[in-house]
């Protein structure tokens, strides 16, 4: 439990993104999961729906929009793959925390964390250090997923941008 508080309250403190649901990232190279092996992949009946960051072998953080209001026996989640037609490595999810200050419609506090049904281990999974350093706005920062390559289409192998 405290590895939990402890997530919950410093992820917020190091995300550098703005506020505005409009907000989203498009475009990147695409990069191998060997370089981000702490990257997820969130499925609902066996659909992408979004990325994650394994913080501990039994933790991920997401974004509290990818999986509020979806019960979690119905998230799976899949480490250790750069494409989403990998099997990788799976778990299931046993609870979802999102914080009370969660906000649908402008996206305050967006973010959730998944506690597995089982640890995550595998020879291309690892879990993501977290972040001390201070961002302020402007401030360049790397992200992946597998996100929309362009306006129009979505990504079937990890992207990554900075």
């Amino acid at each position: 439990m405290a590895t939990l508080w402890l997530v919950l309250h410093l992820i917020p403190l190091c995300w550098a993104a703005s506020n505005e649901a409009n907000s989203r990232i498009v475009g990147g190279v695409p990069v191998d999961i060997a370089s981000v092996p702490y990257l997820v992949n969130l499925r609902i009946g066996g659909n992408f729906m979004c990325g994650g960051s394994l913080v501990t072998p039994q933790h991920v953080v997401t974004a509290a929009h990818c999986v509020k209001g979806i019960g979690a026996s119905r998230i799976l989640v899949v480490a250790g793959v750069t494409k989403l037609t990998e099997t990788g490595v799976r778990s299931g999810v046993d609870k979802v925390y999102t914080p009370k200050a969660y906000n649908t419609r402008t996206l305050t506090s967006d973010v959730a964390v998944l506690k597995l049904k089982a640890p995550i281990s595998g020879p291309k999974v690892s879990t993501i250090e977290l972040c001390n350093a201070s961002f302020k706005a402007g401030d360049l920062i790397k992200v992946s997923g597998w996100g929309q390559i362009t306006e129009r289409n979505k990504a079937v192998s990890m992207q990554c941008a900075a």
